[in-house]
């Protein structure tokens, strides 16, 4: 007469009756669920606000609108409604900040400026390559945007940076290249 061992068979019995006791009389959790605490988010698809996949820069305006640098131009948001302002020639934007004159300043491939309404209220690209010495407008893609402490702006393409002090110009060149960079307190730190 053979013996059959019973004890793994009880504990495998006794587990799997275990579970489906608490399968059947389980308690649904409500973790997370109260939207208190939580941050409002809303993800926005590009066919939505008919711009391209790419965002490279983001900015705040004093009235909470919202302006991004998109590869078609600058999407501007108010919280509603998206609108896209493209500047002339190629509407690639790389940065965008805010000035301490409360205009949102743009970078594009080959042309720098601001963004003004027109006589309609409808959002337009102003170029300042003008204020550029003639020798000077051919700078490329524009890649950052940056506030300075003095309230100047400073733009970064890859062999100059722009510095904008509402008025004029000043400008930096390397022959090595500027590359990324970023403002730390009064100071500007750049890879070269």
């Amino acid at each position: 007469m053979k013996k059959i061992k019973a004890f793994p068979w009880l504990y495998l019995c006794n587990y799997i009756l275990i579970a489906c006791f608490c399968q059947l009389f389980s308690i649904t959790l409500f973790a997370q669920n109260d939207p208190k605490g939580l941050p409002f988010i809303t993800n926005y698809r590009y066919q939505e606000y008919n711009g391209d996949g790419v965002n490279w820069w983001a900015a705040e305006d004093d009235k909470g609108i919202m302006y991004f640098a998109n590869e078609r131009g600058i999407l501007v948001f108010d919280g509603q409604r998206w609108e896209l302002v493209r500047p002339p020639g190629i509407s690639e934007t790389r940065a965008i900040a805010k000035g301490k004159d409360g205009k949102m300043y743009v970078a594009t491939n080959g042309d720098i400026g601001y963004l003004a309404p027109d006589k309609k209220g409808k959002l337009q690209f102003i170029s300042l390559k003008d204020k550029l010495p003639e020798n000077k407008r051919n700078f490329g893609i524009v890649w950052e945007a940056v506030v300075l402490n003095d309230g100047n702006i400073m733009f970064r393409s890859n062999n100059r940076l722009l510095i904008w002090d509402y008025k004029a110009f000043k400008i930096l060149e390397s022959e090595e290249g500027f590359h990324v960079g970023g403002a730390i307190g009064d100071q500007y730190y750049c890879r070269i």
